[in-house]
């Protein structure tokens, strides 16, 4: 059984599927009646599994789903898209059986088969979907691999190129080979000691001595997991010595108890991340992302505080994995898989005409500049493109579903560039890559991302609310624009554009970056001619290319819920998309814009948060804290902030604290600044035999004291009455970024920081950070949790990743913070005075969180 979330999901390398079902017939868990029940209690579950997967799906085409046990999933699925045909594949008569009388849909339909061997004619798949089902083809065949290995072959070859293969099952953790787990021995008996004890009733210590011997998997086909009682180091705790593998297997199961001796039969680890990636590359497969993925629920009910893990020398390691997600896209044979990275070595000065010698090596796109600070005469470096970033988001609605238009497959390379490999190839020019950033989540992708339509052009002008009339009509200027960028980036008609409207205007990462993008939300309208029988717009295979790589991958339809849904769990990765596609929503369902103006959702419903559907990552469960005498004066009580008040903290007084400061930027010197550095790095894209089917060589502006990655925290707090009221800290802080646009330096922002190289993983960044928090804010710490997966602000610039979480704070050290702490749903109403993106993103996703929309 799939321990986390699933129905038996079986395969054998058998041709006959009633062979290969009967040579499972250690998982069954009884007749019809039994599996109702046992699919009942897990297609909750099952609607979450969905959720994690589907932003990678097709929204047209065919999907299989295999091992789709009850069916419920392949239900969802066909639901979701009716333009999607959804065929669910299992093994076992009993799952197929039950498929057909309890889920039935115009689109969708069951097979009888083994996943192992042929079931789909040659390209004839869109997608295809393997949830918890791969473990169970190396359990049942005496831990051999070559059955996946098969399965994957397979459904490669029957998936057309462009098409998505998904695994999502569990993996290899990464860390040490053996570790220390500490067990309580009083949440249950001990054992017997002729081991015919009831599993159920047993102590988290003896049911791990009665699953090491008793669990068989590829690393102990034979005998007992080996393991070392050392003690106790805590009152009513048992200290082991095994490996991770092991240690993982255990905790991963030790909640199931009820079909112990089918569970004992299964190896839930077969593959490490950096095998499955291997082994999609070596199939022509690119990887869209390659994710661990913890269970929120899961780590908070069944992990946290009833478990404790460390390497041997007692460091605390993070809880393991629950699930693992990989994505492939396939490719036509010879086309690039991925990227390596070279540092470009410094070009020899050149003689200018009058003979005064030229550096022949500076940035060429990026410049650097620095400011200082007039009163503390501090420098901060920025980093500047050559012109403005607009992003486009065309969008339509279907049957009440929003869509937006999407590039999927665009080659960003650079986010390997502060990495010390990235996928498949180490990069090169230095005996020690200088700016090497650990990726603590242990994400990886192949460097061809999802996003919008994005473009530099000269100015912006026009492009913001002036370029718009109250008709949503575009002003000629911005129609100019608009029909250079709808040329260049989309390659689309122009006839279909039927409405324009200005979307966010914020700066992407004002720390580092002097940028401050402008959107446009554009509403499409199509003729009849334009849509295949799905109902949406018939697109070509490849977008205009504007780069020196072999693809720039393709315009899609991407389902606009889904695409929150991903970023929630680190699937999407591109913050823009996730910024515009909230604030779209936001601005379809405004009751204040007339109707017969306004940009339309095309449904009925008005209600934004049962429009964006449920939350689906970390549940931030915040308790209701006594509020102190100095807390209810600060929060609470008259000077209490009031609305007034609120706006000065979101729109400070003037103020302009920096001034110019000169800077070389030559490129492989020393830089002056402290800080950043700009590198050009030579960019190869690999195909997956190895060879080079493009080359280009691409800036990005690199940390040089710290690592690429930010950790960007929301201190926040429940206080008041029965219900409670949410609080929120805001930083104000002077950045030349935000003056350089604005002529202003004071901004408000929420609490970031960029990590240390030694921070490695998101446990050791909550600790530092409850750190910093109680170091510069006077803030003490009681919890913390992910608000979502990381991002990337602007990946064409810079590598950096930021990681968003929200920090519970102690009310009393709240009443003397040097942050100013203000009701969130006073913050979420006056959202559109921030600017800050990572502000402005957090806040989306903490409203969603707790229900504040």
């Amino acid at each position: 059984m799939d321990a986390q979330d699933g129905a038996p999901k079986t395969a054998n390398p058998s041709p006959d599927p009633t062979d290969a079902a009967t040579s499972y017939a250690g998982q069954a868990r009884g007749g019809t009646e039994a599996y109702a029940a046992y699919y009942a209690g897990m297609d909750k579950s099952m609607q979450q599994k969905v959720a994690l997967t589907t932003a990678y799906f097709p929204v047209r085409g065919t999907l299989a789903d295999m091992g789709c046990g009850s069916g419920a999933g392949s239900y969802d699925l066909a639901c979701l898209h009716e333009g999607l045909h959804v065929v669910g594949v299992d093994v076992a008569p009993e799952s197929v059986a039950y498929a057909k009388a309890h889920y039935r849909r115009p689109n969708l339909e069951y097979r009888l088969g083994d996943i192992a061997e042929p079931i789909f004619d040659r390209e004839s798949l869109d997608g295809v979907l393997n949830s918890s089902v791969f473990h169970h083809l190396t359990s049942f065949n005496d831990f051999s691999l070559q059955p996946v290995r098969r399965a994957l072959d397979e459904q490669t070859r029957a998936l057309r190129p462009g098409g998505v293969l998904i695994i999502r099952d569990f993996v290899v953790p990464r860390g040490p080979a053996e570790v220390l787990i500490d067990l309580p021995m009083r949440d249950g008996a001990p054992a017997e000691p002729s081991g015919a004890s009831d599993v159920a009733g047993l102590s988290s210590a003896a049911l791990f001595e009665r699953f090491a011997a008793e669990w068989r998997s590829s690393q102990n086909p034979t005998g007992p997991v080996p393991y070392r009682r050392l003690g106790s180091v805590r009152p009513g705790w048992q200290r082991y010595r095994t490996s991770l593998r092991a240690a993982s297997e255990f905790v991963l199961r030790k909640d199931y108890r009820s079909d112990w001796a089918a569970e004992c039969k299964e190896e839930y680890t077969y593959f490490s991340q950096a095998e499955f990636e291997r082994e999609l590359a070596q199939r022509d497969l690119r990887i869209a992302v390659s994710i661990e993925l913890r269970n929120p629920w899961i780590v908070e009910n069944r992990f946290r505080g009833r478990f404790f893990l460390y390497d041997l020398d007692e460091k605390p390691l993070p809880y393991p994995p629950t699930n693992y997600l990989v994505v492939g896209e396939k490719v036509r044979r010879g086309q690039g898989v991925g990227f390596s990275l070279q540092v470009e070595a410094p070009e020899r000065s050149a003689p200018a005409p009058d003979g005064v010698l030229v550096p022949s090596s500076r940035p060429r796109f990026l410049r650097l500049s620095r400011s200082q600070h007039r009163e503390t005469g501090r420098c901060m470096e920025l980093i500047e493109r050559p012109h403005p970033v607009v992003d486009l988001l065309p969008f339509f609605h279907q049957h009440g579903r929003l869509f937006v238009l999407g590039r999927q497959g665009y080659p960003r390379p650079l986010v390997h560039a502060a990495q010390r490999s990235g996928l498949g190839a180490e990069p090169q020019g230095t005996a020690d890559w200088p700016w090497a950033s650990p990726s603590l989540d242990g994400a990886s992708v192949a460097g061809y991302l999802t996003e919008p339509l994005t473009a530099m052009v000269r100015n912006d002008e026009g492009l913001g609310g002036e370029g718009v009339g109250d008709d949503g009509e575009a002003s000629p200027a911005l129609r100019q624009h608009l029909h250079a960028l709808w040329h260049e980036r989309v390659g689309l008609p122009e006839r279909w554009i039927a409405k324009v409207r200005p979307g966010l205007r914020y700066f992407t990462s004002p720390g580092g970056l002097n940028e401050r993008v402008s959107s446009l939300f554009i509403e499409l309208h199509f003729s009849h001619s334009d849509l295949g029988p799905d109902g949406l717009p018939l697109l070509p295979e490849h977008a205009p290319n504007p780069t020196k790589f072999a693809r720039a991958g393709c315009v899609r339809p991407l389902l606009a819920t889904q695409l929150l849904r991903a970023a929630q769990v680190g699937g999407l990765l591109d913050a823009r998309l996730e910024l515009n596609v909230y604030e779209l929503f936001s601005c379809l369902i405004q009751s204040d814009v007339p109707t017969e103006n306004a940009l339309t959702l095309g449904t009925a419903e008005p209600d934004l948060a049962r429009t964006l559907g449920p939350w689906i990552g970390a549940e931030i469960s915040l308790r209701i804290q006594a509020a102190s005498p100095a807390l209810q004066r600060t929060l609470l009580g008259p000077a209490a902030p009031r609305p007034d008040d609120i706006d000065a903290v979101l729109q400070p007084a003037p103020r302009a604290v920096f001034v110019p400061f000169a800077v070389q930027t030559d490129v492989g010197t020393e830089p002056p600044a402290p800080f950043l550095r700009i590198e050009r790095l030579r960019i190869a894209e690999h195909a997956a035999d190895g060879q080079i089917v493009a080359s280009e060589i691409l800036e990005c502006a690199l940390p040089s004291p710290t690592s690429s990655n930010t950790v960007s925290v929301f201190p926040v707090l429940r206080v008041g009455d029965a219900a409670g009221e949410v609080f929120v800290g805001i930083e104000l802080r002077d950045l030349p970024a935000v003056q350089a646009f604005t002529g202003q330096s004071r901004f408000a922002t929420n609490p970031a920081w960029r990590l240390p190289r030694s921070i490695v993983d998101l446990t050791q960044a909550e600790a530092w950070l409850g750190l910093q928090l109680r170091q510069q804010f006077g803030l003490r710490t009681l919890r913390s949790w992910p608000l979502g997966g990381k991002y990337y602000p602007a990946v064409g610039a810079t590598p950096e990743q930021v990681y968003p979480l929200v920090a519970e704070v102690d009310a009393e050290s709240v009443a003397t913070s040097s942050l100013s702490f203000v009701p969130l749903t006073e913050l979420w109403r006056r959202r559109q005075s921030i600017e800050d993106g990572h502000l402005r993103i957090g806040l989306w996703r903490l409203c969603h969180a707790l229900g504040v929309l």
